[in-house]
């Protein structure tokens, strides 16, 4: 945690009115650390990413497979896709490292009366896989250290019969973490969001005939 609290601002997000930090002071917060020289990493999880729009359009489309499921979403932030999934799903369980991420995601979820989604600080690095129906994660796949977690993370569920959908933005390292899971890809679809091209793909583990 950074020790900073926010502002709420209420946005409209895919037909939603949820809670998200003032960008402004989000802004103000990160640059003044800098300049007395206590800098922490920007918190990327007050933002809802291009990824994240893109995933709850995604998984609106897939009405063959979505509904009454057990969803799990990892690194989650604010959340946007599971509250959009909580529409569907018969639960949801929204996931990220960041303690304050999951305090305003249990806000959202308190504002939006969703009785079926529960929120977790969850660390990949201890594997301890709740079971799950299907895992969403949006834009996750932006530190190639962090590769090797993501795929354990990923064949574990493939591995459970699982459906992971992953949103992956137009940039050069997400291209190589998409070649990483390309033969695990069953379809995919892609978006346009602020001016941001974002592939979302399901994965299924493909078994011999």
């Amino acid at each position: 945690m950074n020790g900073f609290s926010y502002r709420q601002k209420r946005i409209e997000a895919e037909r939603l009115r949820i809670l998200v930090p003032d960008p402004l002071e989000v802004e103000d917060a990160y640059r003044n650390s800098a300049d007395k020289e206590e800098w922490f990493p920007f918190p990327y999880w007050t933002r809802l990413w291009p990824a994240a729009f893109a995933m709850t359009r995604y998984i609106r489309e897939q009405a063959d497979w979505r509904k009454d499921k057990t969803v799990i979403e990892g690194g989650g932030g604010i959340g946007l896709p599971s509250f959009v999934a909580a529409t569907w799903a018969r639960e949801v369980v929204l996931t990220d490292l960041i303690t304050e991420a999951m305090v305003w995601a249990k806000e959202n979820v308190r504002k939006l009366r969703l009785q079926n989604v529960q929120c977790r600080v969850a660390d990949w690095n201890i594997p301890d896989y709740p079971p799950a129906d299907m895992v969403i994660l949006s834009d996750v796949s932006y530190d190639p250290d962090c590769f090797n977690v993501l795929t354990k993370l990923i064949n574990h569920y493939l591995d459970q019969n699982s459906r992971v959908i992953i949103a992956l933005p137009e940039r050069i390292i997400s291209g190589k973490f998409y070649q990483m899971i390309e033969k695990s890809i069953v379809h995919s679809g892609t978006y346009l969001i602020e001016d941001r091209l974002v592939v979302v793909a399901s994965l299924e583990r493909l078994h011999s005939s």
